[in-house]
């Protein structure tokens, strides 16, 4: 079934990253959620996943192209482990092509992982990947 959002075609592609998912579990039980993490005792490590900027939005303030930034945060409580499940993210996903569910994907550019902590949390760290994918819907 094709996937309704370039986001979830990323989804499904991140899903096929061994050394991600060695993290964050596989298939339907895999730790990935759009936007926010469930409130309350989520499972560590998981990943979030948001558009930052879509295409359209960069057409409407007169800029040229359109490519989206998707950024997608790692969430560890261990800052090594964290660190190398940014890293494998970038690994898995930079200078990427390829059809994935009804997305040819032409290249996703990857950038970080760049280390965050929130103050108010204790050995709780995110490493965030910002993509830029190229990509048509086929």
């Amino acid at each position: 079934m094709a996937a309704s959002s370039i986001e979830e075609a990323i989804v499904t592609k991140i899903k096929s990253i061994a050394a991600v998912t060695a993290y964050i579990g596989t298939g339907a039980n895999a730790r990935i959620y759009f936007m926010d993490a469930p409130e309350g005792d989520t499972i560590l490590p998981y990943i979030v996943l948001g558009t930052i900027s879509a295409p359209n939005e960069a057409q409407s303030i007169g800029q040229k192209g359109g490519q989206p930034l998707i950024q997608v945060s790692a969430w560890h409580r261990n800052k090594q482990n964290g660190l190398d499940l940014g890293n494998a993210l970038i690994e898995g996903l930079d200078h990427f092509s390829g059809t994935v569910d009804g997305y040819l994907i032409k290249y996703i550019t990857a950038t970080g992982p760049t280390a965050l902590r929130d103050p108010d949390y204790y050995n709780l760290y995110q490493y965030v990947v910002n993509l830029y994918p190229e990509y048509d819907r086929s």
